[in-house]
């Protein structure tokens, strides 16, 4: 009695084991392939910082005379994109439609005569808003809010010191970014963009 008892009792902790490994292996986020993704803040912000980048801050790479005095574009020199089609596809792997839409109908980047241009004017594009006013970002802390198989929450907790001010005083905002799986696909939901 007492080996069948120790028998029973191997098999349900190797069950539970088991289920415990099943259940382990299913919450994580897995990419396109199945394979494990490295969800940290890092590895997953920064390159969507760099493309939103583009459209309200840093633009891409491109020639220093202007296209014509009628429009103020700039031919893009940047290798990885010759076409508004590239840039475009560049934009949607990383952002949901309705994100990549409203940065792409910004205005910014236009193809002129087969090649992609970028207008220099980035202050005139109503792409993000900062609510940082005239202050310098002294710190910058990640987390993962939470995470399972198809969502992702980050926040990002960010001290502005203000540019003109003799004091030390800060002021700090939070940022929330939300990547979700969509139809197999790992983009960014909700994009709070700062700086």
């Amino acid at each position: 009695m007492k080996k069948r008892a120790f028998w029973l009792g191997g098999i349900l902790i190797a069950l539970v084991v088991a289920a415990a490994i099943f259940i382990s292996f299913n919450s994580v986020p897995r990419d396109e392939t199945g394979q494990k993704m490295d969800t940290s803040a890092e590895a997953i912000l920064q390159p969507a910082f760099e493309v939103y980048g583009w459209f309200t801050s840093n633009p891409l790479s491109h020639e220093s005379r202007i296209y014509s005095d009628v429009l103020p574009y700039y031919k893009v020199t940047d290798e990885r994109f010759s076409s508004l089609k590239e840039l475009s596809a560049a934009v949607r792997k990383i952002f949901s439609d309705s994100i990549a839409t409203r940065l792409l109908e910004s205005g910014l980047y236009i193809d002129i005569e087969g090649q992609l241009y970028v207008n220099k004017s980035l202050d005139s594009a109503d792409v993000a808003t900062s609510s940082s006013g005239d202050n310098v970002i002294s710190k910058e802390v990640y987390s993962v809010v939470s995470e399972d198989q198809e969502k992702i929450v980050y926040r990002a907790e960010v001290s502005y010191t203000a540019k003109q001010s003799a004091s030390d005083s800060e002021d700090a905002l939070s940022y929330d970014f939300i990547y979700e799986k969509i139809d197999g696909k790992w983009v960014f939901t909700q994009f709070d963009y700062y700086k």
